[in-house]
């Protein structure tokens, strides 16, 4: 989303990018939602496959999210998630 934004694929254009689009915004969640939303000019929050994601001043991750899975006895697809778990990063 953040290259959509910048129009570029250029990893300084999509590192200004980051923050604007994880933050605040109407939530999308998937490609063509969110890009919809921002040919109209819409500011987006895109939560993706991994989550939401929060980025600080500086650019780096501030928050992260991991999911907690069942797996079945042929363990290679999970059954279900059980939870997800979210917490700030320090560093």
């Amino acid at each position: 989303m953040a290259a959509e934004a910048a129009k570029s694929d250029a990893g300084v254009d999509i590192a200004a990018k980051l923050a604007e689009v994880s933050k605040g915004g109407e939530k999308c969640t998937n490609f063509k939602e969110c890009v919809d939303l921002l040919k109209a000019g819409k500011d987006i929050d895109y939560e993706g496959v991994s989550g939401p994601v929060e980025f600080n001043d500086a650019g780096d991750p501030a928050v992260a999210t991991i999911g907690i899975y069942q797996y079945g006895n042929n363990n290679k697809y999970p059954v279900k998630a059980l939870e997800y778990r979210t917490g700030n990063i320090e560093g």
